[in-house]
């Protein structure tokens, strides 16, 4: 078909290469060295940090490759940087000033041997004779690549893997629960199959299967997101374990790609592989912690507890915390409260101090299952001073709650957000706060408790607002989210309300039953964004496993936890969660029964030890998480 080889002789044969790439042919191979200064069209996108529009090397024209023989394009290159996705944009004869079709394939980053890299263009529906070809990085940032030759060739169609079926190969778990329907548990791993990632791999430097945000990849696009998937994770625990693990993997591999610990918050930052100041709210040590918690594979819980403690070594790093308070910085989605409107450094927020702390203490109990024993007592000190901290900073007297900190102008920012409950969670919050939060809480007016909510801003709040249609930073002013809810159900069960954390948990199992959208709007209840999204799914499915019945596995201690969480409507009916597969033993399909004063469990596998036991009216206000003080 069509040959380049940059042989030093001929020079770029007809290509064009931007001036920010370099561009010189030396030692048998084109030499691009991104500059980082580019000059032309670029875009902000808040989800993929910038997008360079025009940052593309280009061949001759017209080329006069009829489809049916430029079926791929391959390069034969050095990556000595750290991208790991190359895009592939093409024009055709018949048609040039159409929208460029569009390929990619994946790169070995920071590689110091040749590779051969190919894009399928026969996989993309086109036609006509190709008239232009070019490609470009996903982030141009820094490094080296070498380029020897580049072809137009023909070639056989790629083999396309199996999609993964994350349902399981002896189904989803089968739920029997008044005003719940087996139809809904479906739907809401259907939604979790949908979103489901794997070909072609790795995407953005991500090595395996993965979870998407929405399904099929709406809006949001096929590409991984940390806080997405760690949300959406952990109902597929207990329906493909193996497929948890290896996702765990995948994140694993790309924090290796940094230098400093960071797991970027998703895949198209431009940032990746480089020191960087910007994460997500840190929800991956409890994806993390629920795998080694579930896994018999020591390796894998060895290396989850190492990316563990680096990521907690990133969010304890001067780039994040604050000498003179103690408190972990953040901006952008690393909080869900002023997102928007600060920079690095200047402001410390209630919710990702809070989610900091809960991560030193899970990376502290992971570390005492692998037998490090020292690093536990660290972190577990990391997990007092972040405490210590957030009481002396971030809790507001005069209002009689947790609000933000304005770092350099030592003040509260003035904002009345739902996480001022996250305190609640491993008993930061002193009892005397706890009864003055709890006030707010059971406040219908401001948060909308026993309704709609928990909203995330009070109506109260100037900030609040009223959010629809696709996502644009608003819905965190007032919408409902299942993220948001969460967090404060686990909180009341640490401190001891097991009766509210069962009244919120069904609260937000009666909301979003059947409606898996992002986020709802505070004022009727629909659905916004993403209708069918994965976080919202899985932290469904999740409430209902892990805090209506109670449900958790420790292969370590093999030992079968149900502590049922019974709200006051279902209370005198029989509850019932059957089909349930431990990782290690899926030929024995567990059934959780829960009546009025009993639980019952059959079909548990030989060896594994059952603890059970129902929250009485007594127990309720003095029991919360186990172990954890």
């Amino acid at each position: 078909m069509r040959v380049w080889e940059f042989s030093g002789q001929g020079g770029l044969h007809g290509w064009s290469v931007p001036a920010a790439m370099g561009g010189q042919v030396r030692g048998g191979a084109l030499w691009l060295r991104p500059t980082g200064e580019y000059k032309g069209n670029i875009s902000f996108a808040p989800f993929s940090g910038l997008n360079r529009v025009e940052y593309q090397c280009q061949s001759p024209r017209p080329l006069g490759v009829p489809a049916v023989q430029a079926r791929k394009l391959k390069l034969r290159l050095l990556n000595a940087s750290p991208e790991t996705d190359l895009h592939v944009e093409w024009i055709t004869l018949e048609n040039p000033d159409a929208k460029p079709f569009q390929g990619r394939a994946a790169l070995r980053p920071f590689c110091r041997d040749w590779q051969e890299i190919v894009v399928h263009l026969d996989e993309v529906a086109w036609t006509g004779t190709l008239d232009q070809i070019g490609f470009s990085f996903a982030k141009s940032l820094s490094g080296d690549v070498f380029v020897a030759s580049i072809a137009v060739t023909g070639g056989e169609p790629r083999l396309v893997p199996a999609r993964p079926d994350i349902r399981g190969s002896h189904g989803i778990p089968v739920v029997t629960v008044p005003g719940i329907t087996q139809e809904q548990v479906a739907a809401a791993y259907d939604v979790l199959v949908d979103a489901v990632v794997h070909d072609p791999l790795p995407i953005n430097g991500f090595p395996t299967p993965f979870l998407a945000p929405g399904a099929g990849g709406d809006f949001y696009g096929n590409n991984w997101w940390v806080l997405d998937a760690s949300l959406a994770m952990p109902p597929v625990l207990w329906t493909d374990f193996k497929f948890c693990s290896d996702m765990l993997r995948g994140f694993m591999a790309v924090q290796a790609e940094n230098p400093d610990g960071n797991i970027n918050h998703e895949g198209k930052i431009a940032w990746r592989g480089t020191p960087c100041d910007l994460s997500v709210i840190p929800r991956y040590f409890e994806a993390a912690h629920a795998v080694v918690r579930m896994s018999d594979d020591a390796a894998l819980r060895a290396m989850l507890y190492d990316s563990m403690r680096r990521h907690l070594g990133w969010w304890l790093s001067p780039v994040k915390r604050d000498t003179t308070t103690g408190l972990v910085t953040a901006y952008f989605e690393e909080t869900f409260t002023c997102h928007s409107n600060f920079k690095s450094g200047e402001v410390a927020a209630v919710d990702t101090n809070v989610a900091v702390a809960v991560g030193a203490w899970l990376t502290a109990e992971v570390a005492e299952w692998v037998g490090r024993h020292d690093e536990a007592a660290a972190h577990r000190a990391v997990f007092g001073s972040i405490r210590e901290a957030i009481n002396g900073y971030l809790w507001n007297d005069a209002l009689g709650c947790y609000q933000n900190w304005m770092i350099k102008e030592g003040r509260h920012l003035d904002l009345l957000a739902n996480h001022m409950f996250d305190p609640l969670q491993l008993r930061i919050a002193p009892p005397e706060r706890v009864e003055r939060l709890l006030q707010r809480l059971l406040d219908p007016a401001q948060f909308g408790w026993g309704g709609i909510g928990l909203m995330t801003l009070a109506p109260q709040d100037r900030q609040h607002k009223v959010a629809r249609g696709h996502y644009d930073g608003k819905a965190w002013d007032g919408g409902v989210w299942t993220m948001r809810n969460l967090p404060v159900i686990a909180g009341l069960r640490d401190c001891g309300r097991c009766d509210l954390a069962a009244e919120l948990a069904w609260q937000t199992i009666r909301l979003f039953a059947g409606n898996y959208a992002e986020w709802l709007e505070q004022e009727g209840g629909t659905g916004q964004g993403v209708k069918r999204y994965s976080w919202t799914a899985g932290q469904w499915l999740q409430t209902i496993i892990e805090h209506l019945f109670g449900v958790t596995y420790n292969a370590r201690t093999k030992t079968l936890q149900i502590r049922p969480n019974v709200p006051t409507v279902l209370r005198g009916q029989t509850l019932t969660l059957s089909n349930l597969r431990l990782p290690s033993a899926l030929e024995y399909p567990i059934e959780v029964r829960v009546g009025n004063d009993n639980i019952e469990v059959d079909g548990a596998p030989p060896g594994i030890r059952i603890q059970s036991r129902l929250f009485s009216d007594t127990q309720e206000k003095r029991e919360g998480r186990d172990d954890n003080h």
